[in-house]
């Protein structure tokens, strides 16, 4: 992984794959007390933000819930997606849509879609996503 961006995302699913839990982003707040206990009976717990173009709600990575080794087929996805991307010429410029395509949220997306998996709906009960975005004034 070339960008700091790219190997923030990265460790981040191999330490929720060795370890399990919760990973949520600091632009994350919570806007009533969760029962995680109830929330973590599910399978997992992906995020989800609506699109403002298309009022779709889309996944997202900022919060993530899992088990210890449910991301194994995920770190293969990224890691054959950023060697896939890296012979793309245009990437080379466009380092931000780089990123998400290799280890962000667009790759993310793919692998959650391939899975069947969705969103945690009830999430937006609980918590307010800012989707701030303010990594990208300083990616390198």
């Amino acid at each position: 992984m070339e960008y700091t961006w790219q190997r923030i995302d990265f460790i981040r699913y191999l330490i929720l794959n060795k370890e399990g839990g919760v990973y949520i982003d600091l632009d994350i707040y919570p806007i009533r007390e969760m029962d995680f206990k109830d929330l973590l009976e599910q399978r997992y717990l992906i995020n989800y933000w609506t699109n403002p173009k298309t009022e779709i709600r889309e996944v997202t990575n900022s919060i993530m819930g899992i088990k210890p080794g449910d991301f194994d087929d995920l770190i293969k996805y990224s890691i054959s997606e950023t060697e896939r991307c890296r012979l793309i010429p245009v990437y080379k410029c466009w380092k931000i849509r780089y990123m998400k395509q290799t280890t962000g949220v667009c790759m993310f997306k793919r692998w959650i879609k391939n899975r069947n998996w969705t969103f945690t709906l009830n999430m937006h009960d609980y918590i307010v996503d800012e989707c701030a975005s303010t990594w990208t004034k300083n990616f390198h």
